[in-house]
């Protein structure tokens, strides 16, 4: 083993020793998480987004977002009959704010349409600290939206786990002297 080598090891040793756990039990290792959403087939979704063509293709992350846009911005200019409507029908689907949109939001404003969005939760990489893996994400942000690095316990993974325990405890100033 070269003294470089030896260098990194005990390095490495100490930073794995100081570094916070985040309230993570050993043996851990750190990961990349990246959230986000991607568009799915209705029904099968986690939220619903609604683009409104009127307004420039505004995007509003949920009906209830939008059934306040329309109260706020576009009953104001509507006539008192579909304003008292509105209003009854909002008051009785309160509970089913997506069935009221679905049945009556046509009735006031027919350009919009719905779609169905899945929350993501990509989660890669396996460093063994956690400057490794944000200097993994800065050198390689380009591959990436909102990255962030995160802890993980390596649950029931024998190998790792003496791996990890025979390393932070390996005398590494005795193995460089022989």
């Amino acid at each position: 083993m070269t003294k470089e080598e030896l260098e990194f090891l005990k390095s490495l040793q100490k930073e794995l020793r100081e570094q916070d756990t985040e309230g993570t039990a050993a043996p851990r290792f750190w990961g990349i998480m990246e959230s986000g959403e991607r568009l799915t087939e209705e029904g099968y979704g986690d939220f619903v987004k609604i683009i409104d063509s009127t307004q420039d293709n505004k995007v509003f992350d949920s009906i209830e977002d939008y059934v306040e846009y329309i109260e706020e911005n576009l009953l104001p200019d509507q006539t008192a009959d579909i304003c008292i409507k509105w209003k009854h029908i909002n008051k009785v689907f309160e509970e089913d704010v997506l069935g009221f949109a679905r049945q009556y939001l046509n009735r006031i404003v027919d350009t919009h349409e719905y779609e169905s969005y899945e929350k993501l939760s990509d989660k890669t990489g396996c460093f063994l600290t956690k400057r490794a893996a944000e200097q993994h994400i800065k050198l390689n942000y380009y591959h990436y939206s909102r990255p962030r690095a995160y802890c993980m316990n390596a649950w029931r993974n024998p190998e790792f786990e003496k791996f990890m325990k025979i390393f932070e405890n390996l005398d590494l100033d005795t193995l460089e002297k022989t």
